[in-house]
């Protein structure tokens, strides 16, 4: 009598399964899809299993029943080693390999299809199993191909892990891998010792540990839309991209997102983003283009992602998201128009590694803001700074390494005195390869990577090393005003080494401003109010650059202890927008109110120096008076302007 108790337990444990699965709606997904195959196989497998051993144990008859119970239980045995090859597949992500060698393709499901054809003629030829006439199973002569198959395809589908290790993450792969030794181990069980019924056992044991350490939706599932995450975006990129898969990303960004959360409640906000992520689903089905998946980024930004055989598709597909984005959101309580551009992305023709494409995706992010144009990336990535971009942390660690950067300082005039007090430190980076890299480019660079500390050591070494010489202090300049980053702040060990980097070089504390940017508070405020007040009590002052362009809290600035301000070289353009002269006399008047000294940015021409003279600055920077100057130009310059004789 064969035992039945593992069948039981096997049922029981896929049924637990199943409905998590559909709970959970891991079938949702395109790999959920193949899991729920494979565990509705093995599922079906235990079932079949439990009733035909039921029948063999208690029934001398039915024969026809038993043959079709047995036979059903064969076939989902074989088709659930099928379903764990497929899912090896669908996990790495090669499809498309497969797709291309069409004779690999046949080699695969031709040992499935041989099963199913063995099953069916097994009721004439008993070949497989037949029933004798004592209604007894007993194994046919060829039951042993049907194991045969099931270990060609456990071991197809290790051949596919090992191959392609890189494109899954390691517990995921040990998950699948120890699947292995144990479903062979119960299939050696069960086939040298029949009365031992584990192998759905097992099988299910093992669906269970995929589907614990694998099946997590909720890891890769965007909580406020639905749609699949960005740790599910890198992951798949990376994947497409190692495995050398052709596929297609547009790029949907909605530039006024932040508009729209300053707007709208937060479920209002949620509902819009669900909107879109339905839209594109619809408009995606519409025109024809199957298998895409939805991926939103935050910020904004959506992804999507689809194979390259649907690339003719591309361009109607955009309109239509387009279409429907000119038209207003409704909305209970107002009308929300949406301002999106858009970007095409053909992997690996533009990018081949996952690097590089992320930088683009970031640039894209930033950079780029035409409403309701369509950019490609093939033009993009031709232009010289997003070469640069590309290379960007290259190109830095070069500068660090082989001392390609160096300090230019440009002279600021004191309205009141009548003379150059100050100057600004500002970073300039020259490469062999590219020239001249602008600071807007590698600066955001540098603060993504890391390497600001070091780029802002450098320069207040610099500063430090100059102002310590014989030479500064004749040219009666009383500071020079440094920029630190946002980023720097972060470092909680800042304040020692500013204060360190100054006393080496027996530096005053009135001899430095740190000048701070207004959009700093998008960091860790604490920390950098804890240092700004640390460096002050030491004497050290702070300036508040580009002041009134940011979105600060007033409160705030007001509560730190700021020396001076600056205004942006925005409102140098007061000529051109006389509602922009309103908004700047009332920021000289709010930063005279503060008691901060003014300096304004950007000035180029006499009669901007007359007009914010006029306003009540206090000092003046820029072209009119001089650009940033190497070290010796500047000294030259400030001699000259001072009449100081060498």
């Amino acid at each position: 009598m064969k035992l039945n108790y593992f069948n039981y337990c096997a049922f029981g444990v896929c049924f637990i399964i199943l409905i998590s699965t559909l709970i959970r709606r891991i079938h949702r997904s395109r790999l959920g899809k193949y899991f729920l195959l494979m565990l509705v196989s093995v599922f079906c497998g235990s079932l079949f299993d439990m009733l035909a051993v039921l029948l063999d144990n208690y029934e001398s008859g039915m024969i026809l029943l038993k043959i079709f119970a047995n036979s059903a239980y064969l076939f989902f045995h074989g088709s659930s080693a099928f379903m764990y090859a497929v899912y090896t597949v669908a996990i790495t992500d090669t499809w498309h390999i497969l797709r291309k060698r069409r004779l690999l393709k046949r080699f695969i499901f031709v040992p499935f299809v041989l099963i199913f054809l063995m099953l069916v003629l097994n009721i004439f030829t008993k070949s497989v199993f037949y029933i004798d006439d004592n209604g007894i199973y007993n194994r046919g002569g060829y039951f042993y191909l049907l194991y045969f198959v099931s270990a060609f395809y456990i071991a197809f589908g290790t051949v596919v892990l090992i191959k392609h290790r890189s494109c899954i993450a390691s517990d995921r792969w040990m998950a699948l891998m120890l699947v292995i030794p144990f479903s062979l181990f119960s299939a050696v069980i069960q086939y040298m010792y029949p009365k031992y019924i584990i192998e759905m056992f097992m099988n299910s044991m093992c669906l269970m540990y995929v589907s614990m350490i694998i099946q997590r939706p909720e890891e890769f599932m965007d909580v406020e839309t639905g749609s699949r995450n960005e740790t599910a975006f890198s992951i798949d990129i990376k994947r497409g991209l190692a495995n050398k898969k052709h596929f297609d990303v547009i790029v949907m960004k909605i530039n006024n997102h932040q508009n729209m959360i300053d707007l709208l409640t937060n479920d209002e906000f949620t509902h819009i983003l669900k909107l879109m992520v339905s839209m594109l689903t619809q408009s995606a089905q519409n025109n024809g283009i199957g298998d895409m998946e939805v991926y939103y980024l935050k910020r904004g930004m959506f992804c999507m992602v689809y194979d390259s055989k649907n690339h003719d598709k591309t361009d109607s597909y955009v309109e239509d998201i387009s279409v429907y984005l000119r038209k207003p959101l409704v909305l209970t309580n107002a009308d929300i128009n949406c301002n999106a551009c858009f970007c095409t992305i053909r992997c690996p023709d533009d990018f081949n590694d996952f690097k590089n494409f992320n930088l683009f995706l970031n640039s894209f992010q930033d950079r780029f803001r035409e409403s309701d144009l369509i950019y490609r990336a093939s033009e993009i990535i031709k232009d010289k700074n997003f070469k640069l971009i590309l290379n960007m942390e290259q190109i830095i660690n070069r500068a660090l390494t082989e001392k390609k950067l160096q300090v230019y300082y440009q002279p600021i005039y004191s309205v009141n005195e009548k003379r150059f007090k100050s100057a600004e430190a500002l970073i300039r980076l020259f490469d062999d390869e590219y020239g001249f890299v602008p600071p807007d480019i590698f600066i955001p660079a540098a603060e993504k990577n890391g390497t600001i500390h070091r780029i802002g050591k450098f320069v207040l070494e610099s500063v430090c090393s100059f102002i310590d010489t014989e030479e500064f202090k004749k040219l009666g300049v009383d500071y020079i005003d440094v920029n630190l980053s946002a980023v720097q702040f972060m470092n909680h060990g800042l304040k020692d080494e500013i204060i360190s980097i100054m006393e080496k070089h027996h530096v005053d504390p009135k001899q430095i401003v740190f000048e701070i940017t207004e959009t700093a508070e998008s960091y860790d405020c604490s920390v950098m109010d804890k240092t700004i007040r640390q460096l002050t009590n030491s004497g050290i002052s702070f300036s508040l650059d580009d002041f009134g362009t940011g979105y600060s809290n007033i409160s705030r600035i007001a509560g730190l202890p700021i020396k001076m301000g600056k205004l942006d070289k925005t409102f140098t353009n007061i000529d051109e927008n006389s509602k922009l002269m309103s908004v700047t006399e009332s920021s000289v008047h709010m930063m005279q109110s503060m008691n901060l000294d003014i300096v304004v940015e950007g000035v180029e021409t006499e009669e901007m120096l007359k007009r914010f003279t006029s306003l009540g600055c206090d000092m003046i920077q820029g072209y009119y008076f001089s650009k940033a100057l190497p070290e010796k130009e500047y000294v030259a310059f400030i001699r000259e302007k001072h009449n100081i004789k060498e």
